[in-house]
This record gives structure tokens, C-alpha cells and sequence, in this order.
């Protein structure tokens, strides 16, 4: 469940990513309902503005949707509530491109946690045989700021990485989910992500 800190957190990582979509949300708008107004006695010009007033409305509205699911999602991954960010996990896929899951990785500002279930999920992504994807993804994130994820229990993605002081690089948590992967027999990208309890390898050694 999530907390007050959450919300905070959903509300300003939604507005972040919205301002300017809102900003010209209005503009288009009103440039609309200016049209309309000023076209009083041509009820073609009118019926034209009003349509496209409701067309650009759903059309933003659809996306302010989409923009808040993928920002809740993305505000649960980084929850002190380990259940939480399995669940979000589980649901991220819809919202991040593999681009979308690289640009997270690499941002060091973004949320560690955030980034180190990106991490995993560019390597549910990639086939266990394909050798050639795994170079170029590594390659893409080669002197990307190592992540530093902190976990307060486990669930079934960090189970193998619980080390709450372990400073990682992408490259160690792409390395260790597909391993995690292999030791579960899945070799397919994202075959039945999450849905039976992991088989746990050994535990990463904290950092000393």
C-alpha cells in the first residue's frame, strides 16, 4: 500500500513529465474556444471548433491517463513496500520500450530503485542464448553510474541481490537476473515474469 510519501513522490514526478504537455493542452484549447467565440453566426467555423475542442480534449485526456499510470507505476518501483514495487514490476513492461528502460538505467538522478528494476527488466527482455543483444546492451550502458538500490525485504526480482549497502553496476544486475533466469529454466524474454516463487542464488556479500 502506498504511503503519504508516495503520493508526494507520484505528484511530483507526474507534474515534472506533464507541465509542458499541460501548458500547451491549454494553449490549444483556448486558441479553440477563441475560435468558437469569435465565429458567432457561422455555425460551420463553429461546429469545426467544437470538434476539434473535443478531439484535442480526449486526445490529452487519454494521455494524461496513460502519463499518470506510467508515473504511479514507476513511483511504486522506488516503495519502501517490496510486495508494491513486485506488483509494479509486474506491470511496467506496458508502460517502457527497452529506450525508456535504458534512458532509467542510465539517469542517476532517477530513483536507485527505479533504475535497478529497469536493470532487471532489460535482462528479462534479452534471451538467455543471445550473446550478441547482451554485448550491445552492455555496451549502451558501459560507464553508467553504478546503482545502489536499498531494500528493506525481498520479493521475487531482488531475492538474489539483497544487499542493502552493495553498490552495483548495470552490467552486475543484468548479469545476475539472467543467471537468476537460467537457474528458474526460463530462457524466453519475460516467460511468465514473477509468477511462480524464485529460486534464490547466493546472496550478493555487502560491501564492507
Amino acid at each position: 500500500m502506498m504511503g503519504p510519501d508516495d503520493w508526494v513522490a507520484f505528484v511530483l514526478r507526474w507534474s515534472d513529465s506533464s507541465v509542458v504537455h499541460i501548458v500547451a493542452l491549454t494553449v490549444i484549447l483556448a486558441f479553440f474556444g477563441l475560435v468558437f467565440r469569435e465565429s458567432s453566426g457561422h455555425r460551420g467555423w463553429q461546429w469545426l471548433s467544437l470538434s476539434a475542442f473535443l478531439l484535442a480534449g480526449t486526445g490529452w485526456g487519454y494521455h494524461f491517463w496513460r502519463s499518470s499510470e506510467c508515473a504511479l507505476t514507476l513511483t511504486q518501483l522506488g516503495s519502501e513496500d517490496d510486495g508494491l514495487a513486485a506488483r509494479a514490476y509486474r506491470n511496467l513492461p506496458a508502460y517502457a520500450d527497452p529506450g525508456c528502460l535504458i534512458h532509467l538505467v542510465r539517469n542517476a538522478n532517477e530513483d536507485q530503485n527505479v533504475r535497478f528494476y529497469a536493470a532487471c527488466l532489460l535482462a528479462d527482455e534479452l534471451p538467455t542464448s543471445d550473446g550478441v543483444k547482451k554485448k550491445i546492451l552492455l555496451l549502451i550502458l558501459d560507464g553508467t553510474p553504478d546503482i545502489r538500490a536499498v531494500f528493506f525485504s525481498t520479493n521475487e526480482v531482488n531475492c538474489a541481490f539483497f544487499a542493502p549497502t552493495r553498490a552495483l553496476s548495470p552490467a552486475d544486475v543484468i548479469n545476475r537476473r539472467l543467471d537468476m533466469r537460467h537457474a528458474q529454466g526460463r530462457s524466453t524474454p519475460n516467460a511468465a515474469v514473477g509468477s511462480a516463487a524464485p529460486t534464490p542464488l547466493p546472496r550478493l556479500p555487502e560491501n564492507p
